[in-house]
């Protein structure tokens, strides 16, 4: 993970933070201010109960303003108010299966919020440096390690509206923040595990809840193939590369991709679930199901974070196994 130093360009800033009473906004939010950082979130109330940002005390710890970026004025009226060096946008409707169920709202949500958002920055004079996150879901399904320069799509609402958040990006970028000397980056990371999750219809979540209720775990795409992640790995790359547009770098004005090495984070689905329970202090047998998919998922997904090695000095620190134990032991610790 990133050294502290790295990050020492961020102390005193004034930072915007989307998305904070989220699971990786909430880690973000408590990072920035061991930094010094003078943080300022927006997003919406917290969606589950418990949650991260109530457990981890963020409302304490920074200026937090409940607000939908999907109100034009509102997010505006908001932007003004905190005008900020520094952007970190994470608020979003995050979850594939959500997507099916609400398109309208994933579009509105993924793709109009951050156009409001952009919008509302354009007209903001202090800002110098905006990290836009989205996801390894953009690319379509391929054995091949995707590389940035890939094509994006997306043949399901969430994948499809982060895609369009990049193109939005990339042209508010070219049209309006270039000249401005506003650097801008998107973010593409791998499947983010980690304490603090509590969302339905995502993998540990939902073992968590079958653990704690003694219910066989279902599984609906055993063999699956994902980059895991520890959530400090992707929040220390978002800040780093935060860091780096700050310092005047103009060749991080691009897409990254966040993920772990082929060697250290290629589980299945039912790997990762067996190493969770592995760790996990349970008291009789798991029992392990799996149940149909109500809507198509890739087999495979597999990203190639080099660029980021070679440019940023980022690379996981856990591997797969490692990012399961932890989580495992947070869970284990709060729930038990």
């Amino acid at each position: 993970m990133t050294q502290p130093a790295a990050l020492s360009i961020l102390s005193g800033k004034r930072v915007l933070l989307t998305g904070q009473t989220g699971f990786t906004g909430g880690w973000l939010a408590v990072w920035l201010t061991m930094l010094g950082a003078d943080v300022h979130g927006i997003a919406l109330a917290p969606s589950t109960q418990p949650n991260l940002f109530d457990l981890a005390g963020v409302d304490n710890r920074i200026a937090s303003h409940i607000v939908d970026l999907r109100n034009e004025q509102d997010t505006a009226a908001t932007v003004r108010l905190i005008d900020p060096d520094v952007v970190l946008h994470l608020a979003a409707q995050a979850l594939v299966p959500e997507g099916y169920r609400d398109p309208v709202n994933t579009f509105k949500t993924n793709v109009m919020g951050t156009v409001n958002l952009l919008e509302a920055l354009r007209d903001c004079p202090s800002v110098r440096s905006i990290v836009v996150v989205t996801t390894d879901k953009v690319y379509p399904a391929s054995d091949t390690p995707h590389r940035e320069t890939d094509p994006v799509g997306g043949h399901d609402p969430y994948a499809a509206s982060k895609a369009a958040a990049e193109h939005v990006v990339s042209a508010y970028y070219s049209s309006f923040f270039r000249a401005a000397n506003v650097a801008c980056a998107t973010a593409r990371a791998g499947n983010v595990i980690g304490g603090g999750d509590w969302s339905s219809e995502r993998l540990l979540p939902d073992v968590v809840r079958s653990l704690v209720a003694s219910s066989p775990i279902e599984l609906r795409n055993p063999a699956g193939i994902r980059p895991w992640q520890h959530v400090l790995e992707p929040a220390s790359a978002y800040l780093l590369l935060a860091a780096t547009l700050l310092s005047g770098k103009a060749a991080a004005c691009s897409s990254w991709n966040l993920g772990p090495a082929a060697d250290d984070g290629e589980l299945t689905v039912a790997a990762v679930v067996k190493e969770f329970c592995a760790v996990w202090p349970a008291t009789s047998p798991v029992e392990i199901v799996e149940r149909p998919s109500n809507f198509d998922e890739a087999p495979v997904l597999r990203l190639d974070a080099s660029l980021a090695e070679q440019k940023l000095g980022w690379r996981c620190a856990l591997s797969a196994e490692e990012a399961v134990g932890w989580t495992s032991n947070w869970y284990a610790d709060v729930v038990l």
